[in-house]
């Protein structure tokens, strides 16, 4: 999983998700899901991945790791 944030909306501006293994064929469906988060907060991320990210459009393994963006440490800061 890799995002990019905008610290100035407080929102995601990109997102995207690659898989090295996958344990289903179904699976490989379910990258672009994480492109769904863009333009969120990472305050909503738990709620909206609850709510709207069901069925074979996505996967569990993803899904935890979108959650966890929520978690991401505030104030944020830009690294390098």
């Amino acid at each position: 999983m890799r995002a990019a944030y905008d610290l100035g909306t407080g929102r995601f501006v990109a997102a995207e998700a690659d898989f090295a293994a996958l344990p289903w064929r179904e699976c490989s469906g379910a990258l672009l899901s994480a492109g769904r988060i863009v333009g969120q907060q990472p305050e909503g991320l738990r709620a909206q991945v609850r709510d709207e990210f069901l069925g074979p459009s996505t996967c569990t393994h993803l899904n935890d790791t979108i959650r966890s963006l929520k978690d991401l440490p505030r104030p944020l800061v830009p690294i390098g």
